[in-house]
């Protein structure tokens, strides 16, 4: 997957969100706050990690059921796609 390189990540007083820049900042009028585990997405999105190894970093950190983090994880991505925060 490609993230979208027109969004900066920030953590400000224990938050991170995604901020549209350049072109973005027309198009979306916000911020996006995203949970731990959504950090912890997006986090690995830009370290070119497979689903496979994000999934068995979820379960690791937040010890959960890979099965269970896989719907997460889906849910997730698809809210990202719709975005444009992320691409194919």
């Amino acid at each position: 997957m490609t993230v979208n390189k027109d969004f900066v990540v920030r953590t400000v007083a224990g938050e991170t969100m995604l901020i549209p820049v350049g072109k973005n900042v027309l198009k979306y009028n916000g911020i996006f706050t995203l949970s731990e585990s959504g950090a912890m997405i997006y986090r690995l999105l830009c370290e070119d990690k497979t689903e496979e190894e994000i999934i068995a970093a979820l379960a690791e950190s937040f010890g959960e059921a890979e099965s269970t983090l896989k719907s997460d994880y889906d849910e997730f991505i698809s809210q990202l796609k719709e975005t444009d925060i992320i691409s194919e």
